[in-house]
């Protein structure tokens, strides 16, 4: 298997996971597997922007905003953008599953934190971009989140609404009505 092929299907995989852990708080009712799910997926972004890095030389910082985009044609680095949209997406749909104020706030300042700690221990590239593209990510976790509650708000409505309807067309019911 080639690199290029390599970064392909783990692209692939982290935005089947992404989705995923968008769409898995919908489907977990209870708050405390909700809360769960916001604790792994900080504990995914904690380990994959610290704890898996090793330390460099020196500590570098880049406050250029879109600089990443004038290297889009190495696939490494748009693999780069796509993962660290595709890692806040859980976290954003988690925070606002756990009904936080202001989420993308909150996510905002995730990353900000980890930008940061990355700096001081020097653990890779403090950048203006990972701290846009993580926010992002985390604003498109909560828009795919949303979009599935309305959905299965839809369905559990139209459910609620036929089953209504079969309880109205019973002989009991037939018969209450006529005795008003």
């Amino acid at each position: 298997m080639t690199a290029a092929t390599r970064i392909r299907v783990t692209t692939l995989l982290a935005v089947i996971a992404a989705l995923a852990g968008c769409i898995l708080p919908v489907i977990l009712r209870k708050k405390k597997y909700k809360c769960c799910l916001l604790v792994i997926s900080a504990a995914g972004i904690l380990y994959f922007t610290v704890l898996s890095k090793t330390p460099a030389e020196s500590r570098t910082f880049n406050l250029m905003l879109f600089w990443n985009y004038g290297r889009w044609s190495q696939i490494e680095v748009r693999h780069e953008i796509i993962q660290n949209i595709l890692l806040f997406m859980p976290y954003g749909a988690a925070l606002c599953a756990v009904g936080a104020r202001y989420p993308v706030g909150i996510a905002a300042l995730t990353t900000l934190s980890v930008e940061l700690t990355q700096y001081f221990f020097r653990l890779g590239l403090c950048e203006a971009d990972d701290l846009m593209h993580n926010t992002l990510g985390a604003a498109l976790g909560i828009l795919v989140y949303k979009i599935a509650c309305d959905y299965v708000g839809q369905k559990e409505r139209e459910k609620k609404r036929q089953q209504r309807k079969r309880r109205a067309n019973t002989p009991k019911a037939q018969a209450f009505r006529r005795r008003k």
